[in-house]
């Protein structure tokens, strides 16, 4: 367990300083872009770790820790999002607020079906390479 705990600490403190580097590469605007790119981008990568590791046993336990938990976990943002819908209602941008607030959960989850469609079909196409066939 404390091998497990030091893994997510250590994603975590990656995390922040990913996250932090993509709010400096996109800075704020009247729609909060950058945290919108977050979330769907790291949607994406937990979609890609969800099939190595549960598809396809790519990923150990270990990995999918601190990639999934410490990493991604922290790097996605929920209460960031929030605050960004609060503050487009709070500026009266009625329709920026709806369209950011259903955008950003409905494109991560096409996100992370995306990636898991992704990574199954390379996955897929480099067993049929190395000669290695699945029957069904």
């Amino acid at each position: 367990m404390g091998r497990n705990l030091v893994l997510v600490a250590i994603g975590g403190g990656a995390r922040a300083l990913l996250r932090y580097g993509v709010m400096l590469w996109i800075p704020a605007g009247t729609v909060p872009w950058s945290v919108m790119l977050i979330n769907i981008s790291g949607s994406f990568a937990i979609g890609a770790v969800m099939a190595l590791t549960e598809e396809f046993g790519v990923m150990t336990e270990a990995g999918r820790l601190f990639v999934a938990v410490g990493i991604l976990g922290g790097y996605t943002t929920f209460s960031t999002y929030i605050n960004g819908v609060y503050r487009l209602l709070a500026a009266d941008r009625w329709l920026p607020a709806y369209g950011y607030g259903v955008a950003v959960p409905g494109l991560g989850l096409l996100a992370a079906w995306g990636a898991i469609v992704a990574v199954r079909a390379l996955y897929s196409a480099r067993r049929a390479d190395s000669g290695e066939f699945e029957e069904g």
